[in-house]
């Protein structure tokens, strides 16, 4: 029984290491989805003035809007969504051009464009 219970937890830990080293993108694609999944934040979009804008969500009370700096997206939140969304309505949009938020054709980042987008939402 103890070889038994050794052998599979040196089987998950090398895969583990597996995942770890040689699919970084994988593991942190499922770190994500639990990190969101404890802050009680789904993932949602809206379509505003043609753009696509991704956002999380979760959580009940007062809103509580989370807007992410230059060059991060809405998943800069997660961590601390599940400190927040037992006593707030947490929204968290990926700004227009971040993220998996619509970008302009020309991959340029428009201020302008995102303040009234950002109002429209």
């Amino acid at each position: 029984m103890k070889k038994t219970l050794i052998s599979i937890f040196a089987i998950m830990l090398f895969g583990f290491v597996v995942v770890y080293f040689f699919m970084p993108g994988t593991m942190f694609e499922i770190v994500k989805k639990i990190e969101r999944k404890a802050g009680g934040l789904e993932q949602k979009s809206v379509e505003v003035n043609g753009m696509n804008i991704q956002y999380l969500e979760g959580g009940s009370g007062e809103p509580l809007v989370l807007i992410h700096g230059f060059g991060a997206n809405k998943d800069n939140w997660t961590r601390i969504g599940k400190f927040l969304t037992p006593h707030f309505h947490v929204i968290a949009p990926d700004l227009h051009g971040f993220g998996k938020s619509s970008k302009e054709p020309d991959g340029r980042i428009y201020h302008q464009r995102s303040s009234s987008v950002f109002k429209k939402f």
